[in-house]
């Protein structure tokens, strides 16, 4: 029976952990994706930042929903979506 408990809580340790791996993970992905507003309001839209930024521009060009949101928050940071 100790066993058991013993098990029980190694496994109930795993999801745990294994869970908040999963939620910082989509955390920086976030804070990655709502960055482009404030990196190119406040550095200007450099090659570099357009580099670093191109995963975001790649799923842009292939999802409308994602297009629409990212210009909906560039306009939210005065930013016009073309310079970008």
């Amino acid at each position: 029976m100790a066993g058991e408990a013993k098990g029980e809580k190694k496994e109930k340790g795993f999801w745990t952990h294994m869970f908040t791996w999963v939620v910082a993970v989509f955390g920086i992905l976030v804070i990655y994706v709502l960055s482009v507003g404030p990196v190119v309001k406040y550095v200007g839209p450099t090659h570099a930042i357009e580099v670093f930024y191109a995963p975001v521009t790649l799923v842009c060009d292939q999802s409308t929903l994602a297009d629409k949101f990212l210009t909906g928050y560039l306009k939210i940071w005065h930013i016009d979506a073309g310079s970008f």
